[in-house]
């Protein structure tokens, strides 16, 4: 079928569904997946992409199924299905962003593992899919596009690279779907197909006990086993009942989750289009925090380097208002005869000429020279006055680190503690989670705005960034460059919480032999480690595990001398605060900064203060 024919009959079909807000535009590029491939613009505009050249008598059983009855060319039937299927999600289901984020709630709470968490957005997709097709084959009895579609998902085209074992099973047996892809398929069918649909499709079914298995019981669980096509889309257009139904759906068939399917569904509708939107996901993890709970479809990394985006302080624009530029006479006026003793020759004006007795080339007849101009005033950027230095950040992760700044008020009852704890809200997971009342948080929102201030003074994609961390073990990323900065984030987002331990090994093969660099250290206990001596204040049970450890301040002292180093010292320690003196005395006296704060809230701002401070000579 031609591809500009194409577009205009579905257009005609979109015009009378009444779908003005979607515009239809079809491209002769054949898919990767089936004979046409549907997706939705950010722009609400269904782009499709037919293959012109399907010849449907290569294909015995669907020029059977085809002769069954009434049917148009398979293409716009496919394409006629897909647009009822969009109406279908903007009036029906989801029908609203409320609606949309409910079923993503449902779907991740089923889900669960982080590990799995890429499939959410397909099962979210395949439930909505479920009722809105349903819908569909009530309103528009036809509705014969969407079982052709189904299968075509399992051809692929010649051009597609295959191994020797796809080839072989491709010469044995017709191609099938994949485990998620059938049951979803079967679903759809067993909920409003006909057996016509289904003597097309089960060809491509491998019928694998578990898909069966998976399948019964999600029908089951939503009462979809027996009943009218009237009764089923009574049960499931219930939308006050969609989160816990797309929880059980997908609880259901959470078994043939082998990562994401290769078939395609219908193609995307609008409030996943928006889900996906930055700002939109911004506003929705704001909302959630703001509640204290966390949206169970986002990973748990989404969801505190959002939080720390809107969380960290807010960079002003710097605005220099004394502007670098350049002078440029533009417009002369008030003009006088030459005079070769007061100007030169690149200033006669050879567009006038003035009247002079005294003129030293013709007579009367002299070159004019302008008196004044009006000056154009062209700004440029000054070049900086260097390479800027790469930052680090050293960060202890110790178990105090976690501790609640409020810990200090005792509550009296553990009923208090309840009540207390119900308003914090906790980044990270299991054991690598910690409060927004506790230190880590702040330490965490420095480094936040931190980065913010490079992005914003355009010093970030010039240098490398690198995090350690120390705890029981002392973890580093390794040099990043700005595009892997994310890399920094995790290793952040992953804090150990034991005791205070560094390893003289990682911060060598980190910081020595390197050019000059900005380290920032944070810290708010006692480096048990840090020289022979300090190591008899470690407590009883770790003095196995510090005894055979190297000290650090000599590989410190190197560190510190050769750069420029910022010790942040947050109030005490935990144990004997010797240690952290001592630290701090060695550090100032090789040539550190050292900074003690007791006001957490101040941490932030100091932060990025020291940055600014270090990177300003360079600008």
């Amino acid at each position: 079928m031609d591809y500009k024919r194409f577009e205009r009959e579905l257009c005609s079909i979109n015009n009378l569904l009444g779908s003005s807000e979607i515009i239809v535009k079809v491209f002769p590029l054949k898919p990767s997946r089936g004979h046409l491939a549907a997706r939705l613009s950010s722009q609400n505009e269904l782009q499709i992409s037919i293959d012109e050249d399907w010849d449907i008598s290569q294909d015995s059983a669907l020029s059977r199924y085809l002769g069954r009855g009434y049917h148009e060319h398979p293409l716009l039937e496919i394409g006629e299905d897909l647009l009822c299927n969009q109406l279908a999600h903007h009036q029906i289901c989801p029908r609203n962003m409320e609606f949309h984020h409910q079923i993503l709630e449902g779907v991740g709470q089923a889900i669960g593992e982080q590990e799995k968490k890429s499939c959410i957005e397909y099962l979210t997709h395949a439930f909505e899919d479920v009722i809105a097709n349903a819908w569909c084959k009530l309103n528009f009895s036809h509705f014969k596009g969407m079982p052709i579609f189904f299968y075509d998902q399992a051809y692929l085209p010649p051009s597609v690279t295959r191994t020797f074992k796809d080839r072989i099973m491709e010469i044995l047996f017709s191609p099938r779907f994949s485990p998620l892809y059938e049951a979803f398929v079967k679903i759809n069918l067993l909920a409003w197909g006909d057996k016509e649909d289904l003597w097309l499709v089960k060809r491509r079914f491998t019928n694998r006990k578990s898909i069966n298995t998976a399948v019964n019981k999600v029908m089951k669980i939503l009462n979809l086993q027996v009943g009218s096509l009237e009764h089923k889309i009574d049960i499931l257009s219930r939308n006050h009942n969609w989160q816990e139904l797309a929880f059980k759906f997908s609880l259901g068939l959470r078994s043939l989750l082998e990562g994401k399917p290769k078939e395609e569904l219908s193609s995307d509708n609008q409030y996943q289009r928006n889900t996906i939107n930055p700002a939109l996901r911004k506003r929705i993890v704001e909302t959630m925090y703001e509640n204290k709970r966390k949206p169970s479809y986002l990973t748990s990394f989404e969801i505190t380097r959002t939080l720390y985006e809107i969380l960290s302080p807010e960079i002003p624009m710097q605005v220099d208002t004394q502007k670098r530029g350049s002078t440029m006479p533009l417009v002369p006026f008030n003009y006088e005869a030459f005079d070769p003793e007061r100007h030169s020759r690149e200033d006669i004006d050879l567009y006038g000429l003035a009247v002079d007795p005294e003129s030293p080339f013709f007579e009367l007849i002299n070159f004019r020279v302008p008196r004044y101009h009006y000056d154009l005033f062209i700004p440029y950027k000054p070049e900086r006055k260097g390479a800027f230095p790469d930052i680090c950040f050293l960060i202890d992760t110790s178990a105090s680190m976690a501790n609640d700044i409020q810990s200090k008020i005792s509550p009296q009852t553990l009923s208090l503690a309840s009540e207390m704890m119900k308003h914090r809200f906790y980044f990270g997971e299991d054991n690598y989670s910690w409060s927004n009342k506790s230190k880590y948080h702040h330490v965490l929102l420095g480094f936040t705005g931190v980065l913010k201030w490079l992005r914003s003074c355009e010093i970030a994609p010039y240098i490398e960034y690198n995090l350690i961390t120390f705890s029981r073990n002392t973890l580093a990323t390794g040099w990043k460059n700005y595009q892997e900065i994310d890399d920094c984030r995790r290793l952040a987002y992953l804090p150990e919480f034991d005791t205070t331990l560094l390893e003289a090994e990682v911060l060598g093969e980190e910081l020595l032999n390197r050019p000059f660099l900005v380290m920032i250290i944070l810290t708010d206990g006692e480096i048990f480690n840090w020289n022979e001596s300090t190591k008899g204040y470690a407590p009883h049970r770790l003095r196995n595990l510090v005894k055979p450890m190297k000290p650090v301040s000599l590989i410190m002292k190197e560190i510190v001398e050769k750069n420029m180093v910022s010790h942040i010292q947050i109030s005490e320690g935990d144990f004997k605060p010797r240690i952290s003196d001592l630290t701090c005395r060695d550090l100032q006296k090789w040539g550190a900064e050292i900074h003690r704060i007791n006001d957490i809230a101040s941490l932030e701002t100091l932060m990025i203060n020291l940055t600014q401070k270090a990177m300003s000579p360079y600008l």
